[in-house]
């Protein structure tokens, strides 16, 4: 009788068992493997999804930037829906009114929340400028520093509007805020067709999406210069002018002036003054040119009456003060320049100048027309109840608390 193989049968069982091991150590080995790629790509995945979920933001916060250019050469990223502004300087806010944008308003300077004297598009809006938050001082003394940093952040503007600013000092109010700043041009001008207003309107306009009401404002100016030409151009004769008074960072007397004043120019009017920009006259000088009209601002009206009363003698030795031509306009200059009182004062000085050619402008309601299209609401009547309005200087003063 044969006997089993017992030994083949053991090689069989043990090679079976290192097979079942061998393939048991592969499936581990391979298991590992997988796992480590696994752990690889979710690690990539990881790091694909952070590089791309960072450019997914990037992407998503581009989707809702654009890209502007400002006055100032500098390219900002602003939000295209903006809900929340800030501004600062003289005549950053001025230029949102005349956009009908200060529903985006969301914090002030003090000179604004404060008081609406002298500014037409502060008394339009000071029922909603004096209940807002103050986001920086403004006026004269506080030219070129920005807001507020702790106050405007607690406001949460989408974007600061600044004038009188250069560039390097925007980049810093922008990092140290941390909220996109966009520099506006704003100041002197030197007639009512300003190119730089007209641009930085519809700067303002395309981050605020107000282009047409941008649009709007630029046409007015336009058209009303277009009409002062037109009722003027055709004059031979024009007379010699001469403004005094013009605030610049304050009031002063009569000796404070303008060269280059947009009421005159848009009138072609011959002004004794040929130096470009705010100046100083010696008061010899005005006795010596002698000029036909005397336009008194009255921004400065009071030191003026007072200077009337102290040296009268001076006074009616100029021509227009002894034939009765001294004539009272609205301030031109108030925290910057009042673009649309320029040309209510243009259309006044015309009527004294050139009656026949105004014969049918009655000054005080085209007044609260410009207005009414620049600013949004007609304020004539508030700016004559600050200052007087129009009227020749011994009417005016007559009419006021002053004594001559």
């Amino acid at each position: 009788m044969k006997l089993p193989d017992i030994t083949s049968k053991k090689i069989s069982k043990m090679s079976i068992f290192a097979i079942i091991m061998a393939l048991l150590m592969i499936t581990v080995s391979m298991a590992g493997c997988i796992g480590g790629d696994a752990n690889t790509t979710i690690s990539n995945a990881g790091n694909d999804n952070g590089n791309n979920g960072n450019k997914q933001v990037d992407a998503d916060a581009s989707a809702d930037l654009i890209e502007i250019v400002d006055t100032q050469g500098r390219t900002v990223l602003v939000p295209k829906k903006v809900n929340r502004i800030v501004c600062s300087g003289g005549g950053a806010l001025r230029q949102i009114s005349y956009l009908n944008a200060t529903d985006l308003v969301v914090g002030v300077e003090s000179i604004d929340h404060d008081s609406d004297l002298g500014r037409p598009y502060t008394i339009a809006n000071f029922d909603t400028f004096k209940e807002l938050p103050i986001t920086g001082l403004g006026g004269g003394k506080d030219v070129g520093n920005g807001p507020y940093p702790e106050q405007t952040l607690l406001v949460k503007p989408d974007v600061i509007f600044l004038v009188n600013i250069d560039a390097t000092k925007a980049d810093s109010i922008q990092e140290k805020i941390g909220v996109p700043t966009v520099v506006l041009a704003y100041g002197d001008i030197t007639n009512l067709n300003d190119e730089k207003l007209f641009n930085s309107l519809n700067l303002a306009g395309q981050i605020l999406d107000r282009e047409e009401r941008a649009e709007e404002v630029i046409n007015a100016f336009d058209e009303y210069q277009a009409d002062l030409t037109r009722r003027t151009e055709n004059i031979t004769e024009k007379p010699t002018v001469y403004v005094g008074g013009i605030c610049n960072r304050g009031s002063h007397g009569i000796d404070s002036t303008k060269g280059i004043f947009p009421p005159f120019e848009a009138l072609g009017l011959h002004n004794i003054i040929t130096k470009t920009g705010h100046s100083f006259i010696n008061p010899e000088t005005l006795v010596a040119d002698n000029p036909d009209f005397i336009f008194v601002d009255e921004g400065s009206l009071e030191n003026i009456v007072k200077d009337y009363n102290d040296n009268p003698a001076y006074y009616d030795s100029l021509g227009a003060f002894q034939t009765g031509n001294v004539y009272c306009t609205l301030p031109y200059t108030y925290y910057s320049t009042n673009y649309g009182t320029a040309i209510v004062d243009a259309y006044y000085i015309g009527k004294v100048v050139y009656p026949e050619q105004f014969a049918d402008v009655n000054p005080e309601e085209k007044a609260d027309e410009i207005y009414a299209k620049i600013v949004g609401k007609p304020v004539y009547s508030e700016m004559a109840k600050n200052y007087g309005g129009f009227g020749t200087f011994e009417e005016i003063i007559g009419a006021s608390d002053f004594t001559a």
